[in-house]
C-alpha cells in the first residue's frame, strides 16, 4: 500500500495560488502534474467546522460543530472551546488506526486534546493551549521541541495591531520553518502509513496583508504600503518551500492530497446583527445588567440545564456558579463576550438573537429556549420575515442591495445534531463582510478590524502516481468528500454515514483505486467516548486567543 499524505493550506487561496503559480515550484508540479479543483468550504466557512468536516466526512450536522465555542448558550458544554473531540465520532486517524494503519497527525487545527492512535499527534490550532502537553505520545514533546529549539504550534502574531509587518513576516517565516523541520524529522524517525500536516501561515496572511496587495480592498483605516504588496506572496512561496521539503522526505510512489479548509478575500465591513435585530424590533437589551438580573438569569438557566440534560446531577449544578460565574454573568469579572450577550438580552421580549464568531440567528423558541417566546406554530413566520429583512439590506459602501445567501439550517445541515444548529445562516457577498454580534449598541455596520477574511472556496490538488492529469478551477468537491477519498486510498472500508464520496474522478484509469469500487462498511462510524477537558487556565488562554483574533 502506497503512503498518503494530506498537506492542508490554512485559508489557502487557489485563485492566488493560480496566479503566483509560477513562483510557486512545487504548488506548480503539482498542478501541472496532478488533479486540481475548488473545495467548497463549510457554512459558515470558518476553521471550526471546516476542518471537522474534513478529517470526519460528516457535516456539522452530525458533528454539532457549528462555531469555535459551543453554542447554543444553554447547551450542556456551552461556552468551552468547541474541539474535535465534542463531536463524540471517528476521524479519519481513528479508522485508519482500528484498521491497523499508522499515522502522523501534525498540526491539524481543533485536535486538541491529543488522542491516542497507531502513531502520534500534535495538537494544532486555535483551541490548541500554548505551554501545555500537545503530544501523544507525551513523550514525543520533549523531542519535538529540541528539532524545533522550541516548537510553536502557531506564530506569535497579534493580528490587531497595525504597524507589525516587518515583525509579523519573521515570525511566520520562523513558524515555517521550525514546523517543516519537525514534520520531516518525524516522518523520517518515525514509521508512517498516512500524513496530515497543516500549514496554518497563509490564514495570517490574508487576515493582516490583504490590504497591501489590494489596494482598493477595504475601508480608510487601512493603508496599503508598497513596501508589503508582496507579502502574502512571499508567505505562501515560504509555505511552497516547506511543501517542498515535506514532499522530499516522503517515498516518491506516495500519493498526495492537498487541501485548505476555506479560502481568503477582502473584508470590507462587518455587519452587527444584534443591532439590525434590536432596529427590527426583535431583540430587546436589558437597560441595566446589575447583578440581581445576573443571579436571577442563572437560577433559571440552572434550572432549565437540570431538566434538558438528565445526565447532570442536581448537585453538579448546584456548583456551577463557582466554576462558570465569569462565563454566565455580565459583570466585571466576564471574560467571554458571548456570555456578555446572552447575560444582556431582555429575553421576555426577545425574538431572534445572534450568536457565534459568523453572527448566525437563532430564534427564541418556546420549549426550545430557556425565556423563548416564540410559539412552535410562529417558527416559519419569524424566519421568514428575519430572511425578508435581511434580502432588503444595502451594501453601505456602494448603495446597492447586499449580495446575499441565505439558508435554513435545514437545508444545509442534516443529523442528530441540527437541533443544536442556529436556525438562520448568512453569507454576505462571499464574507466580504463579517456578521458580528456585539452588545454595545452604535451602528449596524462599522469598519472591519483587519483587512482580509475568508471566502467560501478552498483548495483541492492530489498528486502521485495513482493521479490523473485534469481538473481546473471550474469544478467544485465538497470538503467533506476528503475523507472516504482518504480511506478508500488506504483500503479501508468507509462508514456508512459519512456525508462525502469517493473523487472516483480523481484517478488514473489503471490504478487500483479506480478498478476497485469503494466499499462501504456495515456500520457507521464509532461513537467516541470521550468528553473534552479543558482546565480553567486553558479556557481563559483560548478566549482571549479568539478575542484577539476577533471570533469571539
Amino acid at each position: 500500500m502506497k503512503k498518503l499524505l494530506i498537506i492542508g493550506l490554512d485559508c489557502g487561496n487557489p485563485y492566488l495560488i493560480e496566479k503566483w503559480r509560477d513562483e510557486l515550484p512545487n504548488l506548480k508540479k503539482l498542478i501541472d502534474n496532478g488533479f486540481s479543483s475548488i473545495l467548497e468550504s463549510t457554512i459558515p466557512s470558518t476553521t471550526v467546522p471546516a476542518w471537522c468536516c474534513l478529517f470526519s466526512g460528516k457535516n456539522p450536522g452530525k458533528l454539532g460543530l457549528y462555531d469555535f465555542i459551543v453554542i447554543p448558550y444553554y447547551a450542556k458544554n456551552s461556552f468551552q472551546p468547541a474541539n474535535y473531540l465534542y463531536a463524540g465520532t471517528q476521524y479519519l486517524w481513528d479508522i485508519l488506526t482500528a484498521s491497523g494503519r499508522t499515522s502522523q497527525i501534525i498540526n491539524v487545527p481543533n485536535t486538541y486534546q491529543p488522542t491516542k492512535l497507531r502513531g502520534l499527534m500534535i495538537s494544532g490550532g486555535l483551541l490548541a493551549p500554548m505551554y501545555r502537553n500537545i503530544t501523544y505520545p507525551t513523550e514525543l514533546n520533549e523531542e519535538i521541541q529540541r528539532i524545533a529549539s522550541g516548537y510553536e504550534s502557531l506564530p506569535f502574531t497579534d493580528l490587531y495591531i497595525k504597524g507589525k509587518e516587518e515583525e509579523n513576516m519573521e515570525k511566520l517565516f520562523q513558524n515555517i520553518e521550525k514546523q517543516t523541520r519537525v514534520v520531516k524529522h518525524l516522518m523520517s524517525h518515525h514509521e508512517w502509513d498516512f500524513l496530515a500536516y497543516v500549514f496554518y501561515q497563509p490564514d495570517a496572511a490574508a487576515h493582516y496583508y490583504w490590504h497591501h496587495y489590494d489596494k482598493n480592498s477595504s475601508w480608510d483605516d487601512f493603508r496599503a504600503d508598497p513596501k508589503w504588496e508582496n507579502a502574502m506572496k512571499e508567505i505562501y512561496k515560504k509555505v511552497d518551500d516547506g511543501l517542498g521539503q515535506i514532499l522530499e522526505s516522503a517515498p516518491s510512489d506516495s500519493n498526495v492530497i492537498i487541501v485548505s479548509d476555506h479560502g481568503s478575500g477582502p473584508l470590507k465591513g462587518l455587519f452587527n446583527v444584534n443591532e439590525w435585530l434590536s432596529q427590527q424590533k426583535l431583540l430587546s437589551y436589558l437597560e441595566s445588567s446589575d447583578k440581581e438580573n445576573g443571579d436571577l438569569w442563572l437560577e433559571k438557566l440552572k434550572k432549565h440545564m437540570v431538566g434538558s440534560f438528565p445526565g447532570l446531577s442536581k448537585s453538579l449544578v448546584r456548583v456551577l456558579p463557582k466554576a462558570i460565574l465569569q462565563r454566565f454573568l455580565y459583570s466585571g469579572q466576564t471574560k467571554s463576550s458571548y456570555a456578555k450577550l446572552i447575560s444582556r438580552i431582555k429575553w421576555n421580549e426577545t425574538t431572534a438573537y445572534g450568536l457565534g464568531s459568523m453572527g448566525s440567528i437563532y430564534v427564541n423558541l418556546r420549549g426550545r429556549e430557556p425565556f423563548g417566546t416564540v410559539n412552535k406554530e410562529e417558527y416559519e413566520t419569524v424566519r421568514e420575515k428575519i430572511i425578508d429583512g435581511l434580502n432588503s439590506l444595502r451594501n453601505p459602501l456602494s448603495g446597492e442591495p447586499v449580495r446575499i445567501s441565505i439558508w435554513k439550517r435545514e437545508e444545509i445541515y442534516s443529523g442528530p445534531m441540527l437541533e443544536q444548529a442556529p436556525d438562520i445562516l448568512f453569507m454576505m457577498e462571499d464574507y466580504q463582510f463579517y456578521q458580528r454580534v456585539d452588545v454595545d449598541g452604535g451602528s449596524i455596520w462599522r469598519s472591519p478590524d483587519m483587512s482580509g477574511g475568508h471566502s467560501r472556496d478552498g483548495l483541492f490538488i492530489a498528486y502521485g502516481p495513482d493521479i490523473r492529469k485534469g481538473g481546473d478551477l471550474n469544478m467544485r468537491f465538497g470538503i467533506c468528500d476528503v475523507m472516504p477519498t482518504a480511506l478508500h486510498m488506504s483500503g479501508v472500508d468507509i462508514p456508512s454515514d459519512v456525508d462525502g464520496r469517493v473523487l472516483m474522478e480523481i484517478f488514473r484509469n489503471d490504478s487500483p483505486y479506480f478498478q476497485n469500487k469503494p466499499k462501504l462498511a456495515d456500520q457507521k462510524a464509532a461513537n467516541v467516548s470521550v468528553e473534552p477537558v479543558y482546565t480553567s487556565e486553558e479556557e481563559e488562554e483560548i478566549n482571549q486567543r479568539l478575542k484577539d483574533l476577533g471570533y469571539v
